[in-house]
């Protein structure tokens, strides 16, 4: 029953297929930048579509909503920059895959304030306390370029 998830033109929705119905999910039914269902928005947005479609079961709601979730998260990860992405494979405990998107980030953006502190915090965690502070210094001074 599952299909196609992503988003179709209009930033404020994403969409979910379910047989042959293609559902547009409101953005502002989820957290943020997030997976998470915000309420009561999220509520509200299922109760009318099982009031509009009242065919569907509590079942096929839930599925929904599975779809929902797996769609956002297609969106989120086609949006997100690689910094951003780096940063969720240092928060989910990935660090590996955490510094490989900042290096690569980084040859492209050398002189990148945020993903030089962000390179930093992940050779202080591996033990590389001297690069870390090499990066944390090269980040400030960035930093301040900017501000000038």
């Amino acid at each position: 029953m599952s299909g196609a998830v992503g988003s179709i033109g209009n930033p404020n929705f994403i969409f979910v297929r379910h047989g042959n119905m293609t559902i547009n999910v409101p953005r502002a039914a989820f957290k943020g930048r997030t997976t998470e269902f915000k309420e009561p928005e999220a509520s509200s947005f299922f109760r009318l579509l099982q009031q509009r479609y009242p065919w569907l079961s509590k079942g096929a709601i839930e599925v929904i909503k599975r779809e929902a979730k797996a769609s956002m998260l297609s969106v989120i990860e086609v949006e997100e920059t690689s910094v951003e992405r780096a940063s969720r494979y240092y928060l989910d405990r990935q660090p590996t895959k955490a510094m490989a998107a900042i290096e690569e980030h980084l040859r492209e953006y050398p002189r990148d304030p945020d993903a030089l502190q962000l390179k930093g915090r992940l050779l202080f965690d591996f033990g590389k306390k001297e690069e870390a502070f090499r990066c944390f210094a090269l980040a400030r001074s960035f930093s301040q370029e900017r501000r000038s």
